[in-house]
């Protein structure tokens, strides 16, 4: 039982061990580097310091990159809102200078521009998240343009949209 037991445990530190090492790179590419230059412990030693160390400056590099990444999506998204704000404003002071009929045919075509660049976005397979329905472009640009027809066509049928 005694041997069972100590066997066990070796078994157990050794896949420790090795499991530790799977999750280290540097001890990785020393030992890939060990057996095919057939280094000494000494050399080994030294390889797995540096190997430690330019890890360790990449993961630094890594984590930088990803905070200016950050960064600069925040800087992205306030002069979205900043463009939105200005665009609000235009179209109000737009909106007052102009007569009720001049109003109306403005916004009719401010909507069908907005449909066109819906199915644009349908046509490509670009939606607002970018990679969605990659491969089914043309289909969700047909689905957009036959919902605008029939909502079109809905339209058209209702005498109270009209008025």
């Amino acid at each position: 039982m005694r041997k069972i037991l100590t066997t066990f445990a070796a078994l157990l530190l050794a896949f420790g061990a090795t499991a530790a090492q799977a999750h280290d790179p540097a001890a990785q590419r020393t030992d890939r580097l060990g057996e095919m230059l057939e280094l000494t412990d000494e050399q080994t030693a030294q390889v797995n310091e540096i190997f430690a160390e330019a890890q360790t400056q990449r993961e630094a590099l890594r984590e930088q990159s990803r905070e200016e990444r950050k960064a600069a999506l925040e800087q992205r998204r306030a002069r979205w809102q900043e463009i939105k704000s200005i665009n609000e404003s235009t179209r109000e002071r737009l909106s007052a200078v102009l007569t009720d009929e001049q109003n109306a045919q403005l916004s009719e075509r401010r909507e069908g521009m907005r449909k066109r660049a819906i199915m644009r976005r349908g046509a490509q397979g670009r939606s607002f998240g970018r990679g969605m329905n990659r491969g089914r472009g043309m289909d969700r640009g047909r689905q957009m343009s036959r919902r605008l027809h029939r909502q079109e066509k809905e339209q058209s049928e209702d005498p109270a949209a009209e008025e």
